[in-house]
C-alpha cells in the first residue's frame, strides 16, 4: 500500500466514523498567531493540543495533491507521550498564502495497523529515498 491508498483509508474512516477535529485553526501568513477560522484566536487549551502535534510529534509521512481549487496536504504523526497517531489536513486555496489545518485523532484502536503499516512502508525503501522523503516531511 502507498500513500495514497493509506491517506484514502484515513480520510475514509474519518468521514464514516465521524471523527471531530481535535484541532482546527487557519494559518495566516505574516501574523504570529494561529486563530480560529472565524478569527477568534485560539484558546489556552487549544495552543496545547497545537504544540503536542505541531512541536512535540513525530513526523512520519505526508503527502500532497493538487486539484483546480486548492492545495492539499495530508500528514501523518505520532506523538509518543500520549501514543496517539495524529491525521492532518492542510488546505490552501490556489493562489492563496493562507491555509486551513485539520488534526484528527486517529483512534487508538487502529495504532497496531499504522504501525504494521509503516513498517512495511519504510523497509521497503532503500536509506536515500528515506532521507529524502524524510526531508520533504
Amino acid at each position: 500500500m502507498e500513500l495514497t491508498e493509506l491517506f484514502r483509508i484515513l480520510s475514509e474512516r474519518a468521514a464514516s466514523d465521524g471523527w471531530e477535529p481535535a484541532l482546527c485553526y487557519l494559518f495566516r501568513v505574516g501574523h504570529k498567531r494561529v486563530q480560529y477560522p472565524s478569527g477568534q484566536l485560539l484558546t489556552d487549551a487549544m495552543q496545547t493540543i497545537l504544540r503536542r502535534i505541531e512541536h512535540e510529534a513525530i513526523p512520519l509521512v505526508a503527502m500532497n495533491t493538487e486539484t483546480e481549487d486548492a492545495l492539499r496536504t495530508q500528514r501523518l504523526v505520532y506523538h509518543p507521550d500520549t501514543e496517539t497517531y495524529y491525521h492532518g489536513v492542510v488546505t490552501t486555496p490556489r493562489g492563496e498564502l493562507d491555509c486551513v489545518v485539520c488534526w484528527y485523532a486517529v483512534p487508538t484502536s487502529l495504532n497496531d495497523t499504522l504501525e504494521t503499516w509503516l513498517k512495511r512502508y519504510w523497509s521497503g525503501r532503500d536509506t536515500e529515498r528515506f532521507l529524502d522523503e524524510l526531508i520533504l516531511l
